[in-house]
């Protein structure tokens, strides 16, 4: 089993940004992305097949 750290920069200045839909194609999410971001945003994602 893959794991992954996800850290999105948010570089669009004083505007935060907001989460729409939290979806994966493949894979589940252990923590799912923020509501809301300001400078940063952080989650992890795990990947049940390794081999894909």
């Amino acid at each position: 089993m893959k794991a992954l750290h996800v850290t999105l920069l948010n570089q669009a200045g004083a505007l935060n940004m907001a989460r729409g839909v939290a979806r994966l194609d493949d894979g589940q999410g252990t923590e799912p992305p923020p509501l809301l971001m300001g400078d940063r945003g952080e989650w992890k994602v795990t990947e049940a097949d390794a081999t894909k």
